[in-house]
């Protein structure tokens, strides 16, 4: 005869998982992800945007996340002057190109990209932005 036990059975055996993170974390590992996919121009075969659409998607994303970061969080974010010498080099560089309406096209996606994640790594500091990274490497 086949006796019941006491205790539950426990059917998974892995180990017991960690709470999700706050949603600015989870938003902010999907802005970096749409950056990853922006930055190997991988989103041409995901996503049938043209370049400003997908900036515009990519900076909606990373204003959610500045939204709903803690309070606070935003005092550490800055530009480093490295970052606004080449990108104040960049737009001068629409004096001398050719085709300024490709210029407009693709630069604003790369700017997107640039202040995305100079403002996560920043925003989620050192440990924070490799752990979310490497996350987005996974999901890209």
């Amino acid at each position: 005869m086949i006796e019941s036990r006491s205790q539950g059975v426990w059917v998974d055996e892995t180990v017991m998982r960690r709470p999700l993170p706050a949603l600015w974390q989870q938003f902010a590992v999907i802005s970096l992800t749409f950056a990853l996919v922006t930055g190997f121009g991988a989103y041409t075969q995901l996503l049938a945007l043209t370049p400003l659409k997908y900036a515009a998607v990519q900076g909606a994303m990373l204003f959610v996340t500045l939204i709903l970061c803690p309070p606070g969080s935003l005092g550490k974010v800055f530009l480093p002057i490295t970052s606004l010498l080449f990108v104040g080099w960049w737009l001068l560089s629409y004096m001398w190109d050719a085709d300024r309406a490709v210029w407009i096209s693709w630069t604003l996606g790369d700017l997107t990209l640039i202040v995305t994640i100079v403002v996560l790594a920043q925003l989620l500091g050192r440990d924070g932005f490799v752990r979310c990274l490497l996350l987005s490497g996974y999901i890209a």
